[in-house]
């Protein structure tokens, strides 16, 4: 009996240690993420969704692949010299790779948005929306875009110059990006970048999103509605040519010129066989002497017959 409370009573602090790792990990680092509302979801390779608590239903969608680079002040220990360096990356597309995917919808706040979590929280992007009354119909538009890193991760940072920039930063872009009508996503296939600032430094972070389709409101079954595509996409490119075109092209450009030389130099050969012309014709014209009086095709003499 004794044994048996005993392992109760073990599995119980078992239990309880594995929620407070599990309330750990879902701790929030980064103040004004609400994470406990609307669990997104990271469907496909790209794919994201945030629906209304409780539901199925999807008020956020959101398809895009992005990388990005980060300005720091680095130090080189081979000369211990300051240096900006640039930190690369890009945002996983994979499903596996993304820790977490959450947001708000439009009629919990004045600003929905939808943020992603990943490489275990030293990366988090939040991307807000809001909508704007207009007589012709109203519009919806990205509001704040939020990119917050910990450059106090020495293996996405090694070589950060100054111990104090060893902390949780955020660069933000303030404006609106992405007009479209309320009813409609937007899309680009063409890179488009986005450019973020932080108060504290002066050096920018950068992130470039390529083959997006966004939409923060009146998303039926689960799907985007029509794309209003944006300016670069709406600039024709003309037809596609083959790379080898010139080089096609030029080939039969001197096929054509040769085919008429060798053409050319038949004909030539031909008139001088068909009509030759004399030389005494040849010597008249070189002279210049006697053109007029010079009879080109004499006629042929005729004799008188003798009658007998």
């Amino acid at each position: 009996m004794n044994m048996l409370f005993a392992l109760t009573i073990i599995q119980g602090v078992w239990l309880v240690s594995l929620c407070e790792k599990g309330k750990l990990k879902e701790k929030n680092p980064f103040p004004g993420f609400p994470w406990e509302k609307n669990p997104g979801k990271s469907e496909a390779p790209g794919n994201y969704s945030v629906s209304l608590r409780n539901t199925n239903r999807v008020c956020i969608k959101a398809h895009f692949t992005m990388t990005f680079d980060i300005e720091y002040f680095a130090r080189n220990p081979a000369t211990n010299r300051d240096y900006i360096e640039l930190k690369k990356g890009d945002m996983p597309s994979s499903p596996s790779l993304m820790n977490r995917v959450g947001g708000r919808c439009m009629n919990q706040t004045e600003s929905p948005f939808i943020f992603f979590q990943w490489d275990d929280g030293y990366y988090t992007l939040n991307i807000s929306f809001r909508t704007l009354p207009q007589a012709t119909g109203d519009l919806w538009y990205v509001h704040e875009v939020v990119f917050t890193y910990g450059m106090n991760s020495t293996k996405e940072f090694p070589n950060v110059a100054h111990s104090k920039d060893r902390t949780l930063k955020q660069a933000r872009f303030v404006g609106r990006l992405f007009e479209t009508p309320v009813g409609m996503s937007y899309s680009c296939s063409e890179p488009t970048r986005v450019t973020l600032t932080n108060d504290d430094d002066v050096y920018e972070v950068n992130l470039y999103m390529r083959k997006m389709q966004i939409q923060p409101t009146q998303i039926f079954d689960n799907h985007f509605s029509v794309a209003m595509p944006c300016d670069a996409d709406l600039v024709p490119m003309g037809p596609e040519y083959s790379p080898h075109l010139h080089t096609s092209m030029a080939l039969v450009l001197s096929i054509g010129v040769m085919g008429m030389m060798g053409m050319y130099s038949f004909y030539r050969r031909y008139r001088a066989k068909i009509l030759p012309i004399p030389a005494i014709i040849l010597g008249t014209l070189r002279s210049g002497d006697g053109i007029a009086n010079a009879q080109f095709f004499p006629k042929e003499p005729k004799y008188e017959q003798e009658e007998n």
